[in-house]
């Protein structure tokens, strides 16, 4: 490993009558007609995109591999801070909030981005007057101060980013959740932060659970029986994992060997630079 969610009453005796004509007529017109229940929009496959760490050409060569796809591409947080070039962090937002408000150029049906604890631990540097232990703890982990004046000015970007999202079968959150706990009731400290005991016992949730935050031990895309782990240490590694997931489909079970989801996009997608 390197570095640091009325009974309607009916009168028996207006049953048994006779409409009038005009009852009849209005009866049979279109608009008193039984409506056909609408039916439902298909659910869009889902790409989803592990920690990318400022990590700008990785992150382009996984939306060059996805173009035209048709899919939602969603990313599980952390976008930023450790960047292994100067910038890349700043050229990832600006890629990112691009692509967001025109998926359709790119032939994608929407970009969704999660809220990570580093896009946490920046939105509370932001909150300080100045400097303090919050804008302290940021830079401690990989936060770089040149983004704070681009951050001040998309503020309500990073404000917006939601905690969590579901599609289908699927629960998409950066961390994870606390085992146990109904999700209505999960604390947003555990849903960027937790690592244990949500990576060593079941969560018990109606869902698999696809999140990033701590990186995999091989550097590859680790599936359990409830979640799936898509951190492989982009800024250290040169690895960013995506996984294509059909949200309609309920997740199968791992394969024979117990390593390999047999599931829509059962592959370790890896963009690199360099082999770890």
């Amino acid at each position: 490993m390197c570095g640091r969610s009325a009974v309607r009453r009916t009168d028996s005796k207006a049953v048994n009558k006779a409409p009038s004509s005009r009852h009849a007529a209005r009866s049979n017109s279109p608009s008193n007609q039984p409506r056909r229940a609408k039916r439902a929009k298909p659910l869009d496959p889902v790409v989803a995109i592990g920690d990318v760490h400022g990590c700008d050409e990785l992150l382009e060569a996984e939306f060059q591999k996805h173009r035209g796809s048709g899919a939602e591409l969603i990313l599980l947080g952390d976008l930023i801070d450790r960047a292994p070039e100067p910038g890349g962090d700043r050229r990832v937002l600006e890629n990112v909030m691009a692509l967001q408000r025109d998926p359709e150029s790119w032939g994608l049906a929407r970009v969704t981005v999660l809220r990570g604890n580093h896009e946490q631990m920046l939105l509370d540097a932001l909150a300080e007057k100045k400097p303090g232990p919050a804008t302290m703890l940021w830079q401690w982990n990989g936060g770089d101060r040149d983004l704070l004046t681009f951050a001040a000015e998309h503020r309500d970007w990073f404000e917006a980013l939601p905690l969590r999202t579901i599609r289908g079968h699927y629960l998409f959150v950066h961390a994870g959740v606390r085992p146990g706990v109904a999700l209505e009731k999960q604390r947003d400290q555990d849903l960027i932060w937790i690592r244990e005991p949500f990576l060593n016992q079941p969560h018990g949730l109606p869902y698999t659970v696809v999140h990033g935050h701590t990186i995999t031990r091989d550097h590859r895309i680790d599936q359990r029986q409830d979640r799936i782990n898509l951190d492989t240490g982009a800024f250290c590694t040169g690895v960013l994992s995506s996984l294509l997931l059909d949200p309609a489909k309920e997740p199968q079970k791992l394969c024979k060997k117990g390593q390999c989801p047999v599931m829509l996009g059962c592959r370790d997608e890896r963009t690199q630079t360099d082999q770890p």
